[in-house]
């Protein structure tokens, strides 16, 4: 008896290795979006598939096919080892699933072969020029999804312009533009096109070396600048990308001045028959000037002045601006006063 349990214990533990899935072959792990089980973990055989039918194989219940995908087509050169990638494909069960690739059409007199059309990223080599279209299915055990679609091309690709990103800048200031992030798939030289499509009213504006990957023009005015930059390789021309240039109005940036260290002796108070201060402690007068002094009352107090400075502070389109001093806090009571120098 003891020696037929041994025996059992040990066929389940053999069923139960061989019927792993390999992590990176025939069969792999597809990550799940929504997996969920009914709970019934018994000795019935049931599990999250449905019902087992108890010789381990289990009978779907409410399965959902496995969901490929290829990857983003993409351009490489004759010659070159093109890399796929199957990763991003899901199983919303959370089932190992089956994968299978297949070149579906290639360039005429070509010989390109996986190396593994069952590899989550298998290889091949483009050897003649022209598209080659891969097909991706995975098939869960109980159903194959349908299958996704990859277009690797050898052909030209029309190069990306970019023409940076969006910014403010002061009237009368220099824009430099800079194109040097766009990029030709095939790995083409690029020329560039930079024109300005949008200017404000009356302005003068005109891009100095316009073919130049950083050319530069003058904010003459205030307003929009719409710049659009066209990017070829001579072939092709690819879709042109823009970038707005505004000179609009930027908030004054305040400078209140490194912090101050002042020395004050004590004070005497004349208290009045209860005990309490007879003078209002924080009495206060804010100023607008950008140069003032702040210091406590005339009438017995012992603090000195103390200089406060503004100068650094600053309006990047040259504005006048209008200072606003204000006390946000100060010791226990302190009597002060803001007033101009």
């Amino acid at each position: 008896m003891r020696m037929r349990r041994a025996l059992a214990v040990a066929a389940i533990a053999v069923f139960s290795f061989f019927s792993l899935p390999l992590a990176d072959g025939w069969l792999a792990w597809v990550p799940a979006q929504a997996k969920q089980s009914n709970g019934n973990a018994g000795g019935n055989g049931n599990n999250e598939h449905g019902a087992g039918n108890g010789n381990g194989h289990a009978r779907p219940k409410a399965n959902l096919a496995p969901v490929a995908d290829a990857g983003a087509d993409r351009a490489t050169s004759v010659g070159q080892t093109v890399v796929l990638d199957g990763s991003g494909s899901v199983d919303p069960d959370g089932d190992p699933a089956l994968f299978t690739w297949e070149i579906v059409a290639w360039p005429a007199g070509s010989l390109a072969q996986l190396d593994d059309s069952h590899a989550v990223r298998p290889a091949f080599t483009a050897d003649m020029p022209g598209d080659y279209r891969i097909e991706l299915t995975l098939d869960d055990g109980y159903q194959t999804g349908a299958p996704d679609e990859v277009v690797v091309s050898t052909g030209n690709v029309a190069p990306a312009a970019d023409a940076g990103d969006d910014r403010s800048v002061v009237q009368g200031a220099t824009v430099q533009l800079d194109g040097a992030n766009s990029g030709d798939a095939n790995g083409n030289r690029i020329s560039f096109n930079w024109t300005l499509v949008e200017v404000p009213e009356d302005s003068g504006a005109a891009i100095s070396n316009p073919n130049e990957a950083r050319p530069s023009f003058l904010a003459d005015l205030r307003g929009e600048y719409v710049v659009e930059l066209a990017a070829g390789d001579g072939w092709i021309t690819g879709a042109p990308d823009r970038v707005i240039v505004s000179t609009g109005n930027i908030a004054p940036a305040a400078n209140a001045g490194a912090d101050l260290r002042a020395v004050v002796s004590a004070r005497h108070h004349d208290d009045d028959e209860d005990g309490d201060d007879d003078g209002e402690d924080g009495d206060r007068d804010d100023s607008d000037s950008s140069s003032d002094s702040y210091s406590g009352h005339d009438d017995g107090e012992t603090g000195g002045l103390i200089a406060l400075d503004a100068e650094l502070s600053g309006d990047s389109n040259g504005d006048e601006v209008a200072f606003r001093w204000t006390v946000l806090s100060a010791p226990d009571g302190a009597r002060y006063r803001i007033r101009n120098s």
